[in-house]
């Protein structure tokens, strides 16, 4: 993969070693729990040391990356435990943002809940079916559309925090795609419509079925439940 080459002059090679790493981490072609040796990892973007380094220590504070001094780099581990504290913050956080949201939205708002819904229904959720591989391209304007819900609650600092919390997110959403295969259209929809007709109740019930659904499965396959 030239990602690096093809794409210089764009973004320095730090930030797209970065991109491309985190990427890679998000959709477990990096396995969580797997080294990272600077100079295979070098080898494997064509990018020099020195930014493969820059770009795991990013990540490493982005706590998508681990490291000890015996190890060195290495994937973060996925577990049971997390995916469970990954969704109750998520559930927290978003009851907070999309209650205000709601309650303070506008109509430029409403008009972007509406634009990235409607990106989002374009883009399929897997590249395969059999087996389950989800698609790249759906990762953005899926993370637009929870964004534009929450984009009206009146503080950055929230956004960002709920953005961070769906990377990590996103990480257990490529592994929940390999045991459960489902079309979470319905569910987008269904939040979109209660937080326009702000029903907040109704929303805040709809976004967090739809944040615990997909994560009781997925909590339950890597305990070895299912």
């Amino acid at each position: 993969m030239n990602l690096i080459l093809a794409q210089k002059g764009r973004m320095t090679s730090v930030s797209l070693v970065y991109h491309a790493i985190r990427r890679d981490l998000i959709q477990a072609s990096l396995e969580p729990g797997e080294r990272l040796r600077i100079q295979e990892l070098s080898e494997r973007y064509q990018c020099g040391v020195i930014p493969i380094r820059e770009a795991l220590n990013r990540l490493a504070s982005d706590g998508l990356v681990t490291y000890s001094e015996q190890r060195g780099f290495s994937a973060a581990a996925v577990s049971a435990t997390d995916a469970l504290d990954i969704c109750q913050a998520r559930v927290l956080m978003s009851e907070s943002a999309l209650r205000a949201s709601i309650e303070q939205g506008d109509d430029a708002w409403e008009e972007r809940v509406v634009l990235s819904y409607h990106r989002l229904k374009k883009v399929p959720r897997y590249a395969s079916m059999d087996p389950p591989i989800g698609n790249i391209d759906y990762d953005d304007p899926h993370k637009a559309f929870h964004t534009a819900l929450i984009s009206a609650c009146g503080s950055s600092r929230m956004i960002q925090l709920f953005e961070q919390l769906f990377v990590h997110a996103e990480r257990y959403r490529y592994y929940a795609r390999r045991v459960l295969v489902a079309d979470p259209d319905d569910d987008h929809r269904a939040v979109m419509e209660a937080a326009l007709a702000r029903d907040v109740p109704l929303a805040l019930k709809l976004a967090r079925e739809h944040i615990e659904g997909p994560a009781k499965i997925l909590v339950q396959a890597l305990s070895g439940k299912a």
